[in-house]
């Protein structure tokens, strides 16, 4: 088979640039994720990712399937048809085209509509003079206000806020003093009073207390969301020209911030925090001249605002807390148009609205991701109990009949609910969907709201397609899905079983065959959790994935939100997955895997080696990923996942080799060694309904259920 097919197929994960190729003088630098929110336009402005005097004398690249090139920037106002992750690769050329540097990020889009919430967004910004001109604020207030209920917190509330906006900026200030400031004899200044955060303790010493911060508000509402745009005034007085010097003014910052990021963690320990990456300066040297004179040029700022984009991404990166991520707020402001003539790093109008788009493009992303709830009754295994959650299925209508039909599971007892994929739309028995007690089968009859599908629609001509998924019968492609295509068309059932003939083995807790994982969970200790394996692991086609509603995480984050609510303790998943891979890359990042000192280690690989690689072999790699990571940790534990199975309608696919990788990482189970067997399963599922009941994008990753599915079969093994 065709491994490059196989590349192209599954979906990119983008390692930090940091982690990627040494730089050159130009130092590129993006960071992991650039957000933006459907309607909203969003830019990319090359000046503010390179570190040159003369962006202009280069030419940019930029590869993406959204938006284009235009000028001095990469720019989009992205559809609802573009929610999901995108691939973004911006290449530098000299003048004379040859390849200076090139970088990675992933866009990602996010639909913007209303949510249901219990709660509103409850904002608290932190920050400089840039947050005290409250333009920034006012925006992101009237971005919200079209599809969500908010409430912004504060003691700032200048005249030129909006209805409702609040925050905490102060002109001049940094991370240390929101974290030291205290004023004994306030004045009403900005300069001469304290911190809004900080307090006379019992003994009359003032301390950082943002519990006391949120008390005072008179009532329990503590931050959804935390945004903190602060470095400029902690870092413009380094020494441009002292590499050292700067790096030591950006070190006694980040002292600072862990100690308020710290205390934000401890009084609201729920809310998401955003550190927004410091905006560049005005692209015009007569504002630096304007404001400073000789004392302080545009390309002395710019080389210390470089260096402090860079190391705030790698700060971030380096909590691995997964409640504090980047806010890209640098890129999408113009450095030209978006500030006035004369000033130096206060932006104009323009370039604030900017400002609080890229912020509101965050929101919207950890909105998606809020919006699923966990219940441990998703996670309850389909195969005990019951009462099978939310199983999907794809209605297919006969061209002869118009009647449509599918298969659940199980012979259906009681149906609960039937809705669609989102999640929003409830059908009605008898008027959208008929079902005979005892049968599995559910008939649609015409006039029903519910989404059916004709066969011919999930074909697609031959050579129509960017990636060739012959079918079988030769008769063109399989329709190919690259985020949430079948999502859309597939209904979810809860239904009742009337008999239990599930008769495949399936996985049981054993403590014994994963003692030192179990052990940790149940002494209520950290575990550090590593996956390693290819696009299924990176989440690819689950709703969350895809930014589409109900927005369920993929089988990894399922598992953690799983763990950690049973036993009641933190669960650490470092995922170095990347789409494409197979296990002779595997083995290849063992080192990587080591240095983030796993206590279990999932390996999750088959797929894309079913391509060319013989069971054997898989086995070898399998067993060489194994001894060495144990041989830098010889108490690791290890699940081998035994992968799911691809269509067999598509030519490409080796269906006869699925069995035989899971015979052969069964046989190197034992006592720290687990199977999760995926493809056993799916073997059964493929017996009793269709692969497009079941198919995230139509040939090798599952959908919202047969992540659950994943998920469940890892709890299996680990909770008891």
């Amino acid at each position: 088979m065709n491994r490059t097919l196989w590349m192209l197929l599954a979906c990119v994960f983008v390692s930090p640039v940091w982690a990627q190729q040494s730089q050159t003088e130009l130092q590129l630098t993006l960071p992991p994720q650039i957000f933006a929110v459907t309607g909203v336009p969003i830019s990319v402005y090359f000046d503010n990712i390179v570190l040159t005097q003369s962006p202009q004398n280069y030419r940019f690249k930029v590869t993406c399937d959204v938006g284009r090139t235009v000028d001095r920037h990469w720019t989009a106002t992205p559809t609802v048809q573009d929610a999901g992750d995108h691939s973004l690769q911006v290449s530098v050329y000299t003048a004379d085209d040859k390849l200076v540097e090139s970088k990675s990020s992933v866009l990602k889009v996010t639909e913007d509509r209303a949510r249901p919430a219990a709660e509103p967004l409850r904002l608290l910004v932190i920050g400089d003079s840039l947050t005290s001109a409250t333009q920034y604020p006012n925006e992101i207030a009237r971005l919200l206000s079209t599809n969500h209920r908010w409430e912004m917190i504060g003691t700032q509330r200048p005249s030129s806020a909006a209805e409702g906006v609040a925050h905490e900026g102060y002109g001049g200030w940094t991370w240390a003093r929101f974290v030291t400031q205290y004023e004994p004899n306030p004045d009403g200044s900005v300069q001469k009073r304290s911190s809004p955060f900080v307090f006379l303790n019992e003994t009359s010493e003032p301390e950082l207390d943002v519990h006391r911060y949120f008390a005072r508000r008179g009532d329990d509402h503590l931050p959804t969301h935390v945004v903190i745009l602060l470095g400029i005034n902690d870092c413009f007085g380094a020494p441009p020209e002292n590499a050292a010097g700067i790096d030591a003014s950006i070190d006694k910052m980040f002292a600072h911030a862990d100690q308020l990021l710290a205390a934000i963690r401890n009084a609201a320990p729920q809310a998401q925090i955003g550190i927004c990456l410091t905006t560049p300066p005005n692209a015009r040297q007569e504002a630096f001249q304007s404001n400073y004179q000789d004392r302080y040029t545009r390309w002395g700022w710019k080389r210390i605002q470089h260096r402090l984009v860079q190391r705030q991404l790698q700060f971030v990166k380096a909590k691995a807390d997964p409640q504090i991520s980047s806010v890209p707020t640098h890129l999408n402001l113009d450095p030209v148009d978006g500030y006035p003539n004369h000033n130096a790093v206060h932006p104009n109008a323009t370039g604030y609205k900017q400002i609080g788009a890229t912020i509101y493009a965050w929101l919207c992303d950890q909105l998606a991701r809020d919006a699923w709830t966990y219940s441990p009754d998703q996670l309850r295994p389909f195969w005990s109990g019951d009462i099978v959650e939310q199983e999907s299925v794809l209605f297919l209508r006969d061209a002869n009949s118009n009647q449509a039909r599918a298969r659940l599971l199980f012979p259906i007892k009681r149906i609960v609910s039937v809705r669609s994929s989102s999640g929003e739309i409830v059908y009605e028995n008898e008027t959208d969907y008929r079902f005979t007690p005892g049968s599995s089968e559910i008939v649609i009859p015409v006039g029903s709201r519910i989404v059916t599908t004709m066969p011919s629609d999930l074909r697609r001509p031959a050579n129509s397609q960017r990636f060739q998924l012959t079918h079988r019968d030769g008769d063109g492609e399989i329709m190919f899905g690259g985020k949430l295509e079948y999502h859309q068309l597939q209904t979810y059932v809860t239904y009742e079983k009337a008999a239990d003939d599930w008769n495949v083995s399936m996985p049981t807790f054993d403590a014994d065959m994963l003692p030192i994982t179990i052990k940790k969970l149940r002494d209520h200790k950290e575990l550090s959790v590593v996956l390693l394996g290819d696009s299924i692991s990176t989440g690819c086609n689950a709703s969350s994935w895809g930014h589409g509603a109900p927005y369920q995480p993929a089988y990894q984050d399922l598992l953690v939100e799983h763990l950690q609510s049973h036993y009641h303790t933190k669960v650490k998943l470092t995922n170095l997955s990347v789409g494409g891979k197979s296990t002779p890359w595997g083995i290849t990042m063992i080192d990587e895997l080591t240095r983030h000192q796993p206590d279990l280690v999932i390996l999750a690989f088959g797929m894309n080696d079913s391509a060319t690689r013989s069971a054997t072999e898989f086995r070898q790699n399998t067993e060489a990923m194994i001894s060495r990571t144990r041989s830098a940790l010889p108490n690791s534990e290890f699940i081998l996942i035994a992968s799911m199975l691809g269509n067999r309608d598509w030519v490409r696919l080796n269906h006869d080799v699925f069995p035989e990788y899971r015979d052969q990482l069964a046989a190197l189970c034992g006592p720290g060694i687990a199977l999760a067997d995926m493809t056993s399963v799916w073997s059964e599922f493929m017996k009793r309904k269709k692969d497009s009941d079941l198919t995230g994008n139509g040939v090798n990753h599952p959908n919202d259920f047969g992540h659950r599915v994943y998920a469940q079969v890892l709890s299996a093994l680990l909770v008891d």
